[in-house]
C-alpha cells in the first residue's frame, strides 16, 4: 500500500436548483428552504464557483470527500441532478460523500431522497458508518442529518452509529490505517447553539477520545474552522471549509474554499498537511498550511 495519498475536502456546496412538480412536495419545512432559495440563497450559491474549486482540486488529486449540503432543500429533483453530476465526476475520479442537513429534509416519515441515488458514494445501502479504504488511509463516513423541526438545522448521529464507529476506528487502527472521519454537524461540543448544533457531540467525543482517530472533518459552518477534541494519547484535529459554492461577502468572508489534504506515514506517526486554497485566489494561492503530527498508537507502529 502506497505511504501517501492526498484529497480534497469540500463541503456544503449547495449547488442545485429547487424544482418540485407538485406544492406537496414542498410542504412543511422544504416551503421554507425553497423560500430561502429564492429571497437570498440563490445569490449567493453559484455552480460554477464550486465548479471552479473541483476543477482546481483535480489539478493535484484524483481523490475526494464531500462533507453535506449539495442541495437546497433535499427534492428528488435536487438529489437527481447532484447524482448526475456525481457520476460524471466519479468517472475518473474517488468520490465519498456523505449528507448534511438540508439533504434530508423529509416528509410525512418518508425515506430521504438521495439514499439510494447516491449509494455508490457511500457504504452499500447507504448504511452508517461506512469505510472506504485509499492507501493507508480509511475515510469513515457518518451520517448527522435528521429530520428537524423549522427553524433548526441541528443534527444527530445517534447510539447505533457510535457504537458501529468504536469497532471500525479500533479495526482500522489494528490495520495500521490513517482513520478520517467525515460528519456534517461540527463535533466540538458547545461551539454551536443547540438549535444548529450536533445534539450528540459529546458522546461522539468520548467514541472518539477512548478509540481514536487522525482527523475529523465536517461542514455546516460555512467558513475555516481548525480545532482539537481528545484522542487517546494526543489531540486529535477538527477542520472544516467555507461553504463550496458561496461567493462570499462583500469583504471577501465566508468565500468559497476547500482543503487539499496529504497524508504521510512514517514508521512512528501519520503526518498530515492541509492547504487552505480559496476562490477567487490565484491557482498557486496558499491561504494557509495546517501541519500535523500524530504518533501511530502501539498496535499501529
Amino acid at each position: 500500500m502506497t505511504d501517501e495519498l492526498t484529497f480534497a475536502h469540500l463541503t456544503d456546496p449547495h449547488f442545485t436548483v429547487p424544482e418540485f412538480a407538485s406544492w406537496s412536495e414542498i410542504a412543511n419545512k422544504r416551503a421554507l428552504s425553497v423560500l430561502s432559495w429564492r429571497l437570498k440563497r440563490k445569490r449567493r450559491y453559484q455552480r460554477e464557483v464550486f465548479e471552479a474549486l473541483a476543477h482546481d482540486a483535480a489539478r493535484h488529486t484524483d481523490t475526494f470527500v464531500l462533507t453535506g449540503d449539495l442541495t437546497q432543500a433535499g427534492l428528488k429533483s435536487e438529489c437527481e441532478a447532484a447524482q448526475n453530476w456525481l457520476a460524471k465526476f466519479a468517472e475518473c475520479r474517488r468520490v465519498c460523500v456523505i449528507p448534511g442537513n438540508h439533504d434530508s429534509i423529509r416528509l410525512n416519515g418518508q425515506r430521504a431522497e438521495w439514499e439510494a441515488l447516491w449509494a455508490p458514494y457511500m457504504g452499500a445501502g447507504a448504511a452508517f458508518p461506512y469505510v472506504k479504504t485509499f492507501g493507508r488511509v480509511a475515510i469513515v463516513g457518518l451520517s448527522s442529518a435528521v429530520p428537524t423541526a423549522p427553524f433548526l438545522a441541528s443534527g444527530r448521529v445517534g447510539s447505533r452509529q457510535r457504537k458501529d464507529l468504536a469497532r471500525i476506528l479500533i479495526e482500522c487502527r489494528e490495520q495500521g490505517l490513517c482513520r478520517v472521519l467525515l460528519v456534517h454537524h461540527c463535533p466540538v461540543p458547545s461551539l454551536d447553539s443547540p438549535r444548529r448544533g450536533l445534539s450528540d457531540a459529546a458522546a461522539l467525543c468520548e467514541v472518539i477520545a477512548e478509540a481514536g482517530a487522525e482527523l475529523v472533518l465536517h461542514g455546516h459552518n460555512h467558513r475555516w474552522m481548525q480545532h482539537t477534541i481528545k484522542g487517546p494519547s494526543c489531540a486529535v484535529p477538527v477542520l472544516s471549509a467555507p461553504a463550496a459554492g458561496s461567493i462570499g461577502m462583500a469583504d471577501g468572508r465566508y468565500r468559497a474554499g476547500y482543503y487539499l489534504i496529504t497524508v504521510r506515514a512514517t514508521e512512528c506517526s501519520w503526518q498530515l498537511s492541509a492547504e487552505a486554497r480559496q476562490f477567487g485566489q490565484e491557482a498557486s494561492h496558499r491561504r494557509e498550511l495546517h501541519q500535523f503530527e500524530l504518533p501511530k498508537a502501539r498496535s499501529e507502529a
